[in-house]
């Protein structure tokens, strides 16, 4: 009897580009961490402080600009969700939505965060 795991993997085979580029992002965290020492030391903010449930407009503000990087980086939300969790904060899809809509009105009106956030662009490294 073949088992369910080994026909998928069949049926499946090969994984398009995409679902590669996806394990790699989930397998590897990473990004996310480069994402989160870069914000914290930018934006001088303790870790510690990050991923507490803190409403301190600099914390949140760096929360925010966290969940739009990674957006840019290609997570997708519920993976956000999921390296959050991992950093100890648990946190919603609405909350990283808005906090990336919000993280864009800032980028408008603030060229040395749009400058930051170009930065980490992926199509420039």
């Amino acid at each position: 009897m073949t088992r369910t795991k080994d026909m998928w993997a069949e049926a499946h085979y090969p994984p398009t580009e995409n679902q590669i580029k996806y394990n790699q992002i989930m397998l590897n965290y990473d990004i996310f961490d480069e994402i989160v020492s870069d914000v914290c030391k930018t934006t001088r903010t303790h870790p510690d402080e990050l991923f507490n449930k803190t409403k301190d407009n600099h914390v949140t503000s760096a929360r925010y600009l966290i969940y739009y990087l990674a957006k840019i980086n290609s997570y997708r939300l519920s993976s956000i969700v999921r390296c959050m969790k991992a950093m100890g904060f648990e946190t919603t899809n609405s909350t990283i939505i808005y906090g990336i809509k919000e993280t864009e009105k800032k980028i408008k009106q603030d060229p040395d965060l749009a400058k930051y956030v170009e930065s980490w662009n992926p199509v420039n490294q």
